[in-house]
């Protein structure tokens, strides 16, 4: 069936081959930019573009391209593309054929390699028509689909065929006309010099006659310079190469050393200098590729050569750094035919520069550098942490994509501040978990430009934390010494209440029986003084069994004579005997060589006021006191089976109520380097765990 006429697709044909008719050689390549402009325009594609082949066909480069707004360039990502990863793609192309993949998701699993390439680079279709010369395949014209599938029609494919003609023979004719153009410039170049030479060679011939013993001598003592220098340069040697006929191996096999320093030796660990072969034959294996490659480039396409690798230098026993540079000299049709360069060993300054990067990598705080535009171009070990991205993920990207927003937003205005003031900031943040001090501080050029900006975070989280414990201390000990002055006026209050109450009574009792007997021995009444006196020593006992039940409560003697395991037994007893309704159970596992004696006071007056904290707040019936050796540590528990606090720490404000109490518990704890823990059950429990290490 006939096509239908398109006026608008005939318009663009037309369009596009006048032009190419009237573009002079220079402007090609910019009309074949234009062109892929109006014709992407035109399909409604994301990008188009233009890839050649090398001469050897094992590899592609992206030589022109299009892209629509909002669709990234991939030119230079493909600027060296092996043709090996698209051998399906290949096989068609080079029988001449249009590749058409409307849907990249729908490709058969056969050509998975293939289509997991497209999708990396962003691809839903695509279509390939072949360029051909003189029935040679070299190259391919093609559009990409991005943002959604396309399915394009045979207008399009026909237009994309006849583009792909157009620019087959634009490129031939550049080619062409720049070659004649070389030519054209170096035979009149070649004919202006020989008029010149012709008319200065007498004077030279008779300039030369004289000059010719002081040029001999001056070249003499030049390259005696030359050669002191090279015998003298101990970590680098110069070298001139002729390039062999191995153009397609890894190194030029057969490539003639002209000259090279004696050094060579030394550096390269090679005892045949001569042999060129020889030079790179023990290449570290994770750099060996990367130098093959670089080589290629510098002999197929006369590039400069320099490349930083390792090296394993038989003579020194060692792995040495190689800086190594070569420039090629290439003759008229640029093929490179001599290489000069030198090698230099940088195994120290490698050195240096790793144990440098170990130290970054090892700083605790984070370290960044970015550019003005917030692109991360170097960070440590620290920094990508903090930020949760590997190393080769964080280094490129925005660093502003790798924050919530609005922090983000804080830093890209503090960035901002430095690139508009040229001096630094600092910010204080909670950030990753912690609390940081981030300082960004710009960097210049030597023309005095911002080049890059450094951002320091310090980690400030132990600083905080210790200010804030310091002031819960401060304020604890405050209330601490506040209830201990309470206390302590309490007990004399207490004492002073039974000093009165009891040993008061009793001596009062004293006293007024004691003046009886005067007054009636005085009056001459018959007295029997031995039963009146006899009659005040009861008193007199209950006045002394009064005063040491006094003493004992404040501190026990028993505890300096007898020891802390039977002041805790006779303690507890007295209890039992005081406070029927509570039932003390003993359970003690050590023995009393095991407590340390700065201890035993601690752990009776622990055991005194959880007992005193039983009988006024708990309503229980019965207390455990315990104890044991377990696990290196001596373990005193006393649990009772009261109603329990309201809150199960001893930070709460039920337990911060009842006075200095637990407070007191606590702090003897801790003062001994102990550990202090209360837990409660409301209506169930509560038990005082108090630990300390055995020595």
């Amino acid at each position: 069936m006939q096509q239908r006429s398109n006026p608008s697709f005939e318009r663009l044909i037309t369009s596009i081959s006048t032009n190419f008719i009237n573009l002079d050689s220079h402007e090609i390549d910019r009309g074949i930019e234009h062109t892929l402009k109006l014709i992407g325009e035109y399909a409604g594609v994301d990008r188009c573009y233009v890839f050649k082949f090398s001469s050897d066909m094992s590899n592609l480069t992206n030589t022109h391209e299009w892209c629509a707004p909002g669709v990234a360039s991939q030119k230079e990502r493909l600027a060296l593309f092996p043709v090996s990863k698209i051998p399906y793609q290949m096989e068609r192309l080079m029988r001449f054929e249009t590749v058409y993949i409307p849907c990249v998701d729908e490709m058969p699993a056969p050509v998975a390699r293939e289509k997991d390439l497209f999708k990396s680079l962003n691809i839903l279709s695509l279509i390939l028509v072949p360029m051909k010369l003189r029935n040679k395949l070299i190259g391919f014209i093609g559009f990409d689909a991005i943002r959604y599938q396309r399915q394009w029609s045979e207008h399009v494919i026909s237009l994309l065929s006849f583009v792909g003609e157009i620019f087959v023979n634009a490129l031939e004719r550049k080619r062409i006309e720049e070659e004649l153009e070389r030519s054209h410039e170096h035979l009149e170049q070649r004919v202006k010099e020989r008029t010149m030479e012709l008319a200065r060679v007498n004077i030279r011939l008779q300039n030369e006659i004289q000059e010719h013993q002081r040029t001999g001598q001056a070249l003499k003592e030049r390259n005696d310079y030359i050669q002191d220098l090279m015998d003298s340069a101990k970590s680098v040697a110069l070298y001139r190469l002729k390039r062999g006929r191995s153009h397609g191996a890894a190194y030029d096999d057969d490539a003639e050393v002209v000259f090279v320093s004696p050094s060579i030796i030394d550096i390269v660990g090679n005892t045949d200098p001569l042999n060129f072969k020889t030079w790179f034959d023990n290449i570290h294996e994770d750099d060996v590729e990367r130098v093959i490659q670089a080589n290629k480039a510098s002999l197929e396409d006369g590039k400069v050569f320099n490349e930083v690798f390792r090296i394993n230098n038989i003579v020194r026993g060692e792995w040495r750094w190689l800086d190594v540079l070569s420039v090629p000299t290439v003759d008229h049709d640029g093929n490179a035919v001599y290489f000069n360069g030198f090698i230099s060993d940088v195994t120290e300054k490698m050195r240096v520069e790793e144990f440098l990067r170990s130290l970054i990598d090892a700083n605790p705080e984070s370290l960044m550098l970015i550019n003005p535009g917030g692109m991360v171009l170097d960070a440590n070990l620290t920094a990508s942490r903090w930020l949760d991205r590997p190393m080769n993920v964080l280094v490129g990207s925005c660093l502003y994509d790798l924050m919530d927003p609005d922090r983000a937003q804080r830093l890209k205005d503090q960035v901002n501040e430095v690139i508009l003031t040229r001096g630094g900031v600092q910010i204080i943040e909670d950030a990753h978990g912690k609390h940081l001090e981030t300082h960004i501080c710009p960097i210049f050029d030597l023309e005095g430009r911002l080049a890059q900006l450094a951002i320091f975070s310090l980690d400030r989280t132990r600083q905080r934390q210790a200010v804030n414990a310091m002031k819960a201390t401060e304020q604890e000990l405050r209330a601490l010494s506040l209830r201990l002055m309470n206390a302590e006026e309490n007990e004399r209050k207490r004492i002073s209440q039974e000093l009165h109450d009891s040993i008061g009574q009793y001596l009062s009792a004293i006293k007024y029986r004691t003046e009886n007997i005067i007054n009636d021995l005085e009056q001459g009444k018959s007295v029997d003084t031995r039963e009146s006196l006899n009659g005040i020593i009861p008193i007199i006992q209950s006045t002394i069994d009064e005063a040491y039940k006094i003493c004992m409560s404040l501190r026990p003697t028993i505890l300096d004579d007898l020891g802390i395991i039977e002041t805790l037994t006779w303690h507890c007893g007295e209890h039992n005997k005081i406070y029927r309704h509570i039932q003390v159970h003993q359970d003690f596992r050590v023995c009393e060589d095991d407590i340390e004696p700065k201890l035993k006071i601690n752990i009776f007056r622990i055991v005194q006021e959880a007992l005193n904290n039983a009988v006024k707040h708990s309503r229980a019936t019965r207390v455990d006191v315990g104890l044991k050796k377990e696990s290196g540590m001596l373990v005193l528990i006393i649990r009772d089976n009261g109603v329990g606090l309201d809150e199960g720490t001893t930070d709460s404000p039920a337990a911060a109520h009842k006075g200095c109490g637990i407070s007191s518990m606590k702090e003897r704890t801790k003062l001994n380097g102990g550990t202090f823990s209360l837990t409660s059950e409301k209506g169930r429990y509560t038990m005082i765990t108090a630990g300390w290490p055995c020595p």
